[in-house]
């Protein structure tokens, strides 16, 4: 019984201090959340807007459902569409996150509206925003407040720089 117990506490020891250090050798999340930022406002705007790149590494379909930030009262999930050869935006249920694949949230597409501003966000500023999915559930990041003239690069972009590297 004795020797039960001291091999009980050898393996509940060893447990504790190696699963940590296995965890840190698998970071790849079921979704991996990247560059989340929002544009530079005015002071007095009581709207402002998120962007953020969403990977999903999992094989199964995902689906972006609500937004939340203690920045602001209400929080919607939006799209622009070009509808008669003009461009309009219009809120959405969900975002679709397709399988083993890049999802961007970004200006002229799919991205987060905040709206009823209780803190009017400042350039350099970073706040929270908690996403929440379908089968991923809630996670939080965090924004940081761009000028109003960024553009974040998309994957592609960055792929492009990679390959045309000139000596």
């Amino acid at each position: 019984m004795r020797k039960y117990t001291f091999k009980h506490f050898i393996f509940v020891t060893l447990a504790l201090f190696v699963t940590p250090v296995l965890a840190e050798h698998h970071p790849k999340q079921n979704l991996e959340l990247t560059q989340a930022w929002s544009k530079e406002v005015p002071l007095t705007s009581q709207v402002a807007a998120a962007f953020i790149t969403i990977k999903n590494h999992t094989s199964t379909d995902d689906e972006l459902l609500s937004v939340s930030s203690p920045i602001a009262n209400k929080t919607e999930l939006h799209e622009h569409l070009h509808q008669d050869g003009m461009m309009k935006m219009r809120q959405v249920s969900s975002i679709p996150i397709t399988a083993n694949s890049e999802t961007l949230l970004k200006p002229g597409g799919f991205h987060i509206m905040f709206f009823d501003l209780k803190q009017v966000p400042e350039l350099g500023e970073i706040f929270p925003m908690t996403l929440t999915f379908k089968n991923a559930g809630r996670i939080t990041v965090n924004v940081k407040v761009e000028p109003a003239t960024f553009q974040a690069p998309t994957s592609t972009e960055t792929e492009k720089k990679h390959m045309h590297h000139h000596h």
